[in-house]
């Protein structure tokens, strides 16, 4: 697995909360505007878009879009500036795969709440390529080859003010297959996060969808802050993934489990919030 991390110290609102509580920001299951026009415009443009050389390397300057410029837009402005025909209308969900050699952009948009969030995380796995962008300000890119990995790329952020921001990234692809992991977390505090909704009852909700190949997200609410252990089992009883762990909000929560690495058959998604733990089954199908 390919493992980088970077530290951007952007020009954002520094928070310095008492008492943190993790808070998911975007994952799989997140809806953002989509824009699948870029096709080949950029190949060959420059090193950050090979035609077919998928020689590793990592980007620190951000790369020269002006070819993909009438399909792009404004989409680094703030806010962005994002127009049909190329983007979509309102915020969808993202496909994990694309047409393979094709490059394709995305705008998460973040609604924060005050005082704000501090440590973000952002996670990334991606075939072949990826760039970047948090409110116009570029984090990094890189090139890799083979398949994506959830945690292939981190960035790290310390803060984002209260507010609406943009999370933009391009990915890119020369070949064989295409795929896409994101999970971006940030640190809240607890009475900021508990706020936004408490949930009258804890528990797991059904994962969705269901059957599922290869990719699922499973909710779940919390009506107290305290510890969390949500883990995956198969039916043998062997703990195959960790989706949560800590301490969480009182809040609802989702988190993807991607089943790329498993064979078919049923899994079992097991929370643990208290006493009495509760589970869900789920079934992969490939």
């Amino acid at each position: 697995m390919k493992l980088r991390t970077h530290l951007v110290l952007l020009s954002l609102l520094t928070v310095s909360p008492l008492a943190l509580a993790s808070v998911q920001l975007v994952n799989n299951a997140t809806p953002g505007y989509y824009n699948a026009g870029l096709g080949t415009l950029l190949n060959g443009s420059s090193l950050a878009f090979p035609v077919s050389n998928d020689t590793a390397r990592d980007f620190v300057v951000a790369p020269d879009l002006s070819l993909a410029e009438p399909v792009l837009g404004g989409w680094l402005q703030a806010p962005p500036s994002l127009a049909a025909p190329y983007w979509s209308a309102a915020p969808q969900a993202i496909p994990a795969t694309w047409v393979v050699g094709k490059e394709t952009a995305i705008v998460y948009p973040l609604q924060v709440p005050a005082p704000g969030y501090a440590d973000i995380r952002l996670v990334f796995g991606i075939d072949n390529g990826l760039f970047v962008w948090l409110d116009g300000q570029f984090l990094g890119g890189f090139l890799r080859s083979g398949a994506a990995y959830p945690g292939e790329h981190v960035f790290t952020a310390p803060a984002l003010g209260p507010g609406l921001h943009h999370l933009q990234v391009l990915r890119e692809n020369h070949g064989g297959s295409t795929g896409y992991h994101v999970n971006v977390t940030a640190e809240g505090e607890l009475e900021t996060v508990e706020a936004q909704e408490t949930p009258q009852s804890t528990q797991i909700q059904d994962n969705w969808p269901n059957p599922f190949n290869p990719v699922t997200t499973i909710p779940f609410s919390l009506s107290e802050t305290g510890p969390v252990q949500l883990e995956v089992y198969n039916v043998a009883g062997e703990r195959v993934a960790t989706l949560a762990s800590g301490v969480h909000a009182a809040s609802t929560h989702q988190v993807v489990f991607d089943g790329a690495g498993l064979p078919s058959g049923v899994y079992i998604a097991r929370l643990q919030a208290g006493s009495v733990p509760e589970s869900r089954r789920m079934t992969l199908v490939k």
